[in-house]
């Protein structure tokens, strides 16, 4: 019998998005085969294959192989103690040992807003994109400058853009006030 997976409050579209996918296969951590099975990456030293959203929301994952599902945090040095900037201590530890990572061309890396880590949707869409509050267009710009020397305006970007392309940029929102934060990758 499956029970229903859990929820991640920093990746709540994990099974929309399909990094967790419905397949029953045993999980390496609890030996249970739960019909759910995250397929993202996993940063450990050991060769871990098949981990179950359980093992991940509980930290059973993390404290097994000392593993992260995360590679990076705005403002936060993940190596070593961690420097917090830009989020809590217990948002930075939920997001890089219990939360699901993102597929991207050069590794995850997840916004902060309002001391949290926000919440990751996904791809944005053309309409998203080309809809930007000022302040989420102006801290586009501040982080991402090197993508407007080639496109000059959001509405050049925009014209171009495709989700999944080349060119990837990935929507944020912050938990706290709605703001919509991006990160953009490239292959």
């Amino acid at each position: 019998m499956n029970q229903q997976p859990p929820h991640f409050k920093y990746h709540p579209k994990a099974y929309e998005l399909e990094v967790i996918e419905k397949i029953d296969i045993e999980c390496e951590c609890c030996g249970q085969a739960r019909g759910w099975i995250y397929s993202g990456g996993i940063y450990t030293k050991d060769d871990v294959d098949n981990v179950c959203p359980w093992c991940i929301a509980d930290g059973s994952a993390h404290r097994k192989w000392d593993a992260s599902f995360n590679y990076d945090i705005e403002g936060v040095s993940t190596q070593g103690n961690p420097e917090i900037d830009g989020a809590a201590p217990d948002a930075v530890d939920e997001v890089l040992r219990r939360t699901p990572g993102y597929v991207s061309w050069q590794g995850s890396l997840w916004k902060t807003h309002c001391n949290d880590v926000c919440e990751f949707h996904g791809d944005i869409s053309e309409k998203d994109l080309s809809s930007l509050t000022q302040e989420s267009e102006q801290l586009f710009r501040q982080d991402h400058e090197w993508i407007f020397r080639d496109y000059n305006t959001l509405q050049n970007l925009v014209k171009d853009y495709t989700p999944k392309g080349h060119l990837s940029i990935y929507k944020f929102v912050c938990r706290h006030c709605g703001i919509v934060r991006l990160h953009a990758d490239m292959d």
